[in-house]
Formats: structure tokens, sequence, C-alpha cells
């Protein structure tokens, strides 16, 4: 019986386009995560690059996740038979996470490709400047 009380619940994030995944702001690739504490976490999430340029076809993500314990911790010393129960009764209780970030609309994509507006007058400014020292 103590042995089965050395691992916790894991929570599982399913990355399949591999996103930068932070996780209470600490960057994670690890498909599996132990449990640190019940309660809220916060999932951020960005966009994998795209062949070696930025992926503007989709939009960062974030969002808060409840991590709700097994058995209520009022019920101490009640609690522990009663999660070994519920796991006995339910097998092991995996939380996961799907990383799925929203898609661009198609007015506000930035085109990679596309030079930055005034970048003319940018230049001519910053020759002026080096003609001057």
């Amino acid at each position: 019986m103590l042995l089965a009380a050395c691992a916790g619940p894991e929570l599982h994030l399913h990355n399949p386009a591999g996103h930068r995944v932070f996780l209470d702001g600490v960057l994670t690739s690890a498909e599996a995560v132990p449990f640190r504490y019940y309660g809220n976490l916060r999932c951020d999430a960005e966009p994998a690059d795209v062949d070696g340029r930025a992926d503007f076809a989709h939009r960062p993500h974030s969002e808060d996740i409840e991590l709700s314990p097994p058995a209520s911790p009022w019920l101490f010393p009640l609690d522990f038979p009663l999660e070994v129960l519920a796991w006995v009764a339910n097998g092991e209780r995996a939380a996961a996470i799907a990383i799925e970030l929203p898609v661009t609309p198609a007015a506000e994509r930035l085109d990679g490709n596309t030079p930055p507006t005034g970048l003319g007058s940018f230049v001519d400014r910053a020759r002026a400047a080096r003609g001057q020292r």
C-alpha cells in the first residue's frame, strides 16, 4: 500500500503541433507533468515556428485549468481511504490538456514577405545620421 503512494497523478499534454507550452509561467516540453498541487493552473501556449519562420496563422492562447482533488480535504482522516476506494472503482484518474491554438482570421494575418511601411524613410534617416558623425 505504501508503494502505491510513491507515484502521484499526472497531467498529460497532448501537443501534436509542438507549440511552446508554459505551465504557470514555466516552459515545458514534457508529455506528462506530475501534479504539483490541486487547484487552478495557468496554461499558456505560443505557436510553434513553421519552417524556421513565425506562424502568423495561429494566435497565442491562455487559459486557467481547474485540477480538482479526488476527495475533499475536510474529510480527514477519511480522505485517504476514500481516495483508495475511488482509485479501485474508477482506475487511475489522469487529467489531460489538448493544446489547440485559435486560428488568426485571414484579414488579420501578417504576410512574412511584406516589407514594413515607412522602411525607405527609415533607411534615409539612418544614412543621414551616419553621415553626421
